[in-house]
């Protein structure tokens, strides 16, 4: 997901690697690639903690009742499934869940998380890291003008995922310092979780919020997005301490 002004927070991300390289203004990258796991396309949704939806991807086992109807619902990996429970499905800001088929969410292998960071480096810096697999959901208004969007990435250690924090919040800041919101500049704001990194921007026409922070194995990037000079970094906190407080 990258972030420029007026596109959704998933087109944001690659921009904020290119505006976060996220979902908004450029902000975060995509969430909003192919939420497939291992290049294909998934839809899921959350029921009592299970992952369910349709797939392309090959890794997701299919169950076919013995029906004269055949089913297109499939199971995701369970591996994939442990992550998804971890994210919140209701977030403080009050935003409806989308579909991952539409905010091109769920489950993330490493090249969907190559394509989401668009850094040139994204797939060293990933790798080095040791990431192990991932997991984006996003929720927005039916104007699509109000977004949150959450990345949560798994490594294979606690240093993997601090080192990668670390790295995708000082490429966010300068990958959209020179595409600030309409003429505004990145800024940074205080988040009560250790070690997390808060940055925002408003502009006439959009604004956006990120907070970035690991915990344990985990690496996070909480965005809010809106339309307007409106602050984020409130909405931005609230959504990363959602997500903070379902970590182990």
């Amino acid at each position: 997901m990258s972030w420029e002004h007026g596109a959704l927070p998933n087109r944001g991300l690659r921009h904020l690697a290119s505006a976060l390289a996220f979902c908004v203004l450029g902000v975060v990258g995509s969430a909003c690639s192919s939420g497939a796991t291992s290049g294909g396309s998934t839809d899921s949704t959350v029921n009592d903690g299970a992952v369910i939806g349709t797939t392309t991807d090959p890794s997701v086992t299919t169950t076919t009742p013995s029906s004269s109807a055949p089913s297109t619902t499939t199971t995701i990996d369970p591996d994939y499934a442990t992550l998804a429970a971890l994210l919140p499905t209701n977030v403080p800001s009050g935003l409806p869940l989308q579909p991952d088929r539409l905010a091109d969410t769920g489950a993330t292998n490493l090249s969907k998380a190559i394509q989401d960071d668009v850094s040139a480096d994204a797939g060293d810096t990933l790798r080095s890291a040791g990431f192990v697999i991932g997991y984006q959901r996003a929720w927005t208004n039916a104007a699509a003008v109000k977004q949150n969007t959450l990345f949560v990435y798994k490594f294979k250690t606690a240093a993997g995922a601090a080192q990668y924090a670390s790295s995708r919040a000082s490429a966010l800041e300068s990958e959209n310092s020179p595409n600030a919101v309409q003429g505004g500049s990145i800024g940074h704001f205080p988040v009560l979780i250790p070690g997390a990194v808060g940055l925002h921007s408003e502009g006439t026409q959009s604004s956006f919020g990120a907070v970035v922070f690991s915990k344990g194995v985990y690496s996070v990037v909480a965005v809010a997005t809106d339309a307007g000079n409106i602050d984020q970094s409130g909405n931005a906190s609230a959504l990363a301490a959602a997500q903070n407080l379902l970590l182990p």
